[in-house]
């Protein structure tokens, strides 16, 4: 698993193909703890399915019908964090196939490495001219407004495992230049499982040092007392973790909220789940006071857009904003 303070999951991606130092301020922004590998929490339906002929409503699903959830299809359907349109095609469908009437989210010949494609039309059946159509459950179909959630329980616990800003079993690399607040760690693989940041060995050999991190690097190979230090630590994120998957949702309106596009969204205190991947492009509000707790639950990855921020608001009980330590990503 990988920890950064209040990111719990190692499946965090970058927009595009390569990655930029806005991932790493994003995680210092957010003090962000990703707790990784673990996570499985099971859906009675799929959000998303691909079908090759009918309608998504023959198999007791939805036609998809909004453009944002037909990329959060394509993504969950291909696991494709980077996956894009060829494009929106117009009102009315595609000019230069039968598909002119076909049926909104579609993949050609149902091969989820193509691009993806969304007809507003929504008509037809699924198999016209081998387009696949890419189905939603009816709780993920379309984009609903979530309403104000119960409290969570108690903060996660975070141990040790809380004095790193990035924590990981299994690796963290960069592609600079990144700025990153605060120690990062690895254990139990060895400090060549930090790449790009061009790492300077102290002389104690207990961490090292680079240009990209206000802050030190520790791993498991480095002199004692490292390797103690990174165990507990490791353990700590761990116990962290199964405490923050085993949180039930506080509010059935807390389920697959937007389907995992939250760009924009302004979210109260609670357990979030999503079975799909969570996105957002642009910033997104958590409002509260510095005693509540946040808890966002996905099996999918955490896909954040360059530049885009998590905001912290005052609920105006004049007992201050949201803190960082309480906000988990799991």
């Amino acid at each position: 698993p990988r920890l950064s303070r209040n990111l719990l999951s190692d499946r965090i991606h970058p927009p595009t193909p390569h990655p930029t130092k806005h991932m790493a301020l994003f995680k210092c922004i957010l003090a962000a703890l990703v707790l990784a590998t673990l996570a499985t929490v099971a859906l009675a339906t799929p959000p998303y399915k691909m079908v090759a002929d009918g309608t998504c409503e023959d198999i007791g699903m939805e036609t998809i019908t909004d453009v944002d959830v037909c990329l959060a299809a394509g993504i969950d359907v291909s696991n494709d964090p980077t996956k894009t349109y060829a494009g929106k095609q117009p009102e009315g469908g595609y000019q230069f196939t039968t598909a002119a009437i076909t049926r909104g989210c579609v993949f050609a010949s149902g091969d989820t490495k193509a691009d993806l494609q969304f007809f507003p039309t929504a008509k037809g059946a699924c198999g016209v001219d081998s387009y696949h159509c890419v189905c939603g459950s009816k709780t993920s179909s379309t984009t609903p407004t979530p309403s104000p959630a119960a409290p969570a329980a108690g903060p996660v616990p975070l141990g040790t495992a809380g004095d790193f800003v990035i924590l990981t079993k299994s690796g963290i690399s960069t592609v600079p230049t990144s700025d990153i607040t605060g120690d990062i760690g690895v254990s139990p693989i060895a400090a060549t499982a930090m790449t790009g940041f061009s790492l300077a060995a102290d002389s104690s050999n207990t961490f090292s040092t680079s240009t990209q991190i206000k802050g030190k690097a520790y791993a498991a190979d480095y002199a004692p007392p490292t390797p103690s230090k990174m165990t507990t630590a490791i353990s700590d994120m761990e116990t962290a973790y199964t405490d923050a998957a085993g949180r039930p949702i506080s509010d059935n309106s807390n389920l697959n909220v937007k389907s995992g596009l939250i760009s924009g969204t302004t979210f109260t205190a609670g357990v979030y789940n999503w079975g799909s991947n969570i996105m957002f492009s642009s910033d997104i509000y958590l409002k509260g006071s510095s005693t509540d707790i946040f808890i966002f639950q996905t099996t999918g990855n955490v896909v954040v857009g360059s530049g885009a921020k998590v905001t912290l608001l005052s609920d105006g009980t004049n007992n201050g904003k949201p803190k960082a330590s309480n906000i988990v990503w799991q």
